[in-house]
């Protein structure tokens, strides 16, 4: 209740709380825009660190190999040194050189991991290396932090995040989407085929393909407000834009029904506990 009555004040004060676009987040935050660029760099550096350990890992599982060599190891089971397997030679009738060379091969042949010592260089690599190749001083630097706030558009209020190509700004959907509806039949027909050579399509095969829905809004404000109170969606971003047709949720007629719906929880919740 209490964030009710903080919205019921702005609106007083003349400060309108819009809500975000649902769904395309990285179009209307302007952290999800810099992230993107963030986190596309840390998996890359990721990607980068995992192959410098699996080089290091082969280059001392060729040393350990020739050190074998140079001190004339036989292996057991009649298997070459590049495919013995360390544990199968422990306690046989070796030197002291030999065990410390087969220890040394056994531990080289450990799968490397990434851990909480790898976290700093993959989030900002390490000094001396390129800006490009530090992700998090590439991309929250000034420039790009602004540049993010343009694109949303919140402040300065230029509602920006309009423009973006993701947004669409059709309500519902007018025209019998033909694309969608020849991958439904491709599926079902690829099922069908797949039961008729012997598979199990049942619990595997079962995809929804998603469609998209007519939006049908009340003309009168009373009954949108009525038809959000049905759908209990008052506290719901599409909830309040499906039945309202707005985006702002300092707007009285929003935090009315917001009002009604906790009035309403709260009747429900003390019926329960008599």
């Amino acid at each position: 209740m209490q964030s009710v009555e903080f919205r019921e004040t702005m609106w007083r004060l003349g400060i309108y709380l819009v809500f975000g676009l649902p769904n395309v987040t990285s179009v209307s935050q302007e952290m999800d825009q810099l992230y993107q660029i963030f986190k596309g760099r840390c998996r890359a550096k990721t990607l980068r660190l995992f192959s410098e350990k699996l080089t290091t890992r082969s280059r001392k599982i060729v040393k350990c190999h020739d050190t074998l060599k140079t001190l004339k190891f036989q292996p057991s089971h009649g298997v070459s040194i590049e495919d013995l397997n360390p544990e199968d030679e422990v306690g046989g009738d070796t030197s002291p050189l030999i065990k410390k060379a087969l220890n040394e091969l056994g531990v080289a042949m450990k799968q490397p991991t990434l851990d909480n010592d790898d976290l700093s260089y993959i989030v900002n690599g390490c000094e001396g290396e390129l800006i490009n190749d530090r992700p998090f001083d590439f991309t929250f630097e000034k420039d790009r932090i602004i540049k993010a706030n343009e694109r949303v558009g919140y402040v300065p209020f230029t509602r920006a995040y309009l423009k973006n190509k993701h947004v669409k700004h059709g309500l519902g959907q007018r025209e019998k989407n033909e694309e969608i509806e020849q991958v439904n039949e491709d599926y079902h027909k690829a099922k069908i085929e797949l039961k008729d050579q012997g598979f199990r399509v049942d619990g595997i095969f079962d995809v929804t393909i998603a469609t998209s829905t007519s939006i049908k809004r009340k003309e009168r404000e009373d009954d949108q407000a009525h038809a959000l109170m049905k759908r209990k969606g008052a506290f719901s971003v599409s909830g309040t834009y499906t039945n309202m047709g707005s985006m702002c949720v300092s707007w009285p007629a929003v935090t009315q029904v917001q009002r009604q719906q906790l009035e309403q929880e709260e009747k429900e919740k003390n019926r329960i506990q008599q």
